[in-house]
């Protein structure tokens, strides 16, 4: 049996097993006997059980302690078109802070805003350490979505008040060029690259091309997070695999497709390439990019705001389906990439998107539950 299958049974039996179980204090030492206090452990309940579980296992590291390996593990929380709902990131919000010994950070997969931009933007107050990227209804400033923002619109409004407390890596001259892209190095292990696919052109994919190239000199492993998915033509049959609406992108320009081939040289290059990570079609999708040389995972999530009409699950303001996010971790020696699903888990067919485990180097499927 493979020792990294981890099935909701497993998650239902540890959590029943824990909810079966009183509060115990914890028992006598000898310094309590000294007369130092001693603390309950407290244990949570029920649905509070398994999702500390599912927290703490997504941040779980490869360890062999016959071979005294032991690797490292990044867990980031994601979550997608916010779509300018003040109580949805701010649940998203006090669900990392209360997690967040077990979260190394937060990205949002753009748009941000409702249907466009109107003027003005104070949504991210209430969680101006989350990282962002630019979606397509971010650069609107009208209904008929012909006045678009200029690039250093873009970036004072969704990123100068807030990009100080990201701690990323940005291109020469970004703000007063309005560059709205970025990169973030995590336990010497990944580099999360942040793309602006709203403005696609020879400064961005030079700055791209080099940040990959950077990433192979030092031996990171890369992640990929823009809005709008690339090009794909395959898809996983999975339960994080929409049924009803399976997207085929074509890209929306020449450079999106000189991008896919950039990863695919980091790749043949001997880089180690995780996964591209999107939103922009309200779909929960797991995908293949096109015909290039080397496979690159997609993930596509849900939105995060209630927009019930185009999703693969209802979700009703003020209710538990009302909003959904993820902790998407990466294990550094196993090459396992892992995902955990919180908030709105079931689609309309009732399956349940709990968790997906995948080998990213071997492109195989794990398990999921």
């Amino acid at each position: 049996m493979d020792r990294r299958f981890f099935t909701k049974a497993t998650l239902g039996l540890i959590a029943g097993s824990m909810a079966s179980q009183p509060i115990i204090a914890a028992p006598k030492t000898n310094d309590n006997i000294k007369g130092q206090k001693s603390e309950s452990p407290i244990i949570p309940q029920n649905d509070e059980a398994e999702e500390q579980i599912k927290v703490i296992q997504s941040k779980r590291f490869y360890k062999h302690q016959g071979k005294n390996i032991e690797g490292k593990c990044t867990s980031l929380l994601f979550f997608a078109d916010v779509h300018l709902v003040p109580a949805h990131l701010i649940k998203i919000r006090d669900f990392f802070n209360k997690h967040k010994k077990y979260i190394d950070d937060t990205i949002h997969l753009g748009d941000s805003v409702g249907d466009f931009y109107t003027g003005e933007f104070t949504l991210w107050d209430n969680f101006p350490k989350a990282l962002n990227v630019i979606g397509n209804h971010d650069t609107d400033a009208g209904k008929n979505r012909r006045c678009a923002l200029t690039d250093n619109q873009k970036y004072d409004i969704y990123f100068k008040k807030y990009i100080s407390g990201w701690k990323v890596k940005q291109p020469e001259n970004a703000e007063s060029e309005g560059k709205c892209y970025w990169y973030k190095d995590y336990n010497k292990d990944l580099r999360v690259i942040g793309i602006d696919c709203m403005r696609l052109n020879d400064a961005q994919y030079k700055w791209f091309a080099e940040t990959l190239d950077g990433a192979a000199k030092k031996n990171l492993k890369v992640i990929i997070v823009t809005h709008i998915p690339p090009h794909c033509n395959k898809a996983i049959e999975c339960n994080f695999t929409s049924l009803d609406y399976l997207p085929s992108f074509k890209s929306n320009s020449d450079y999106y497709s000189k991008l896919i081939s950039a990863v695919d040289a980091f790749i043949s290059n001997g880089g180690t390439f995780v996964s591209w990570i999107c939103g922009h079609n309200h779909h929960d999708s797991i995908m293949y990019t096109g015909t290039e040389k080397n496979k690159q995972l997609v993930i596509v999530m849900e939105c995060a705001t209630d927009f019930s009409w185009w999703t693969d699950a209802v979700h009703i303001p003020n209710t538990a389906t009302e909003t959904c996010w993820e902790i998407i971790s990466v294990e550094s020696i196993s090459n396992v990439i892992k995902i955990a699903r919180f908030g709105n888990n079931y689609d309309h067919y009732l399956r349940h998107k709990g968790t997906f485990c995948y080998d990213f180097k071997n492109h195989k499927v794990i398990s999921q539950s």
